[in-house]
């Protein structure tokens, strides 16, 4: 069917145990599983600041997500864990700029980036880079595109910024991101 679907682990004495399975259907979840959807193509998990306060969450991308009537424009799930699932459902237009439009598939890559700049014992702000590799910009179709949401906000919620390059046709920017890893001693690094 292809719908997809999340599990959440946790180390319970030093062995991995599901706390949580997360598909469309769960409770809390926006939207329903529909075959396609691909929901958990591409996750980030992590610990995201605001100036107020902070909570772990898990980003899921349904790149095959149908937003209203258009087919495949994909979507973006970000969810609070820990505490009582509270979800919300991004998509352009809707929390991300732009506009959703057939086959973008929104979601289909994701990467968490973090700011190293907050102290020497600071793991980080957590932002996610979102990929919409089918996205048309102009006349050059599947040309890509690139969405940062800035998660040290307010409590609006991530704020969008667009990516620019220059749009090539089939470029499909946005089909994989590297997640760069490091330290203050270290030099950025791929993983």
């Amino acid at each position: 069917m292809d719908t997809g679907s999340v599990q959440v682990f946790v180390d319970a004495d030093d062995e991995l145990k599901v706390m949580q399975s997360i598909d469309q259907n769960t409770s809390g979840v926006p939207g329903a599983n529909e075959t396609g959807d691909r929901f958990g193509s591409a996750v980030v998990i992590g610990y995201f600041m605001s100036p107020n306060d902070g909570t772990y969450q898990l980003w899921v991308g349904a790149p095959g997500e149908n937003v209203g009537s258009v087919v495949d424009a994909g979507s973006i799930t970000r969810m609070n864990l820990f505490w009582k699932l509270k979800a919300t459902s991004l998509t352009s237009g809707h929390g991300l700029p732009g506009k959703s439009e057939k086959g973008d598939q929104l979601g289909a890559t994701l990467a968490g980036l973090r700011n190293y700049q907050m102290g020497a014992d600071w793991e980080g702000t957590l932002s996610v880079l979102i990929g919409v590799p089918r996205e048309d910009r102009g006349t050059a179709a599947d040309s890509g595109w690139g969405i940062l949401a800035d998660c040290w906000t307010t409590s609006k919620g991530p704020q969008p910024y667009s990516l620019n390059n220059k749009a090539r046709a089939a470029s499909t920017m946005g089909s994989i991101w590297a997640e760069p890893c490091c330290d203050r001693n270290q030099q950025a690094q791929t993983r």
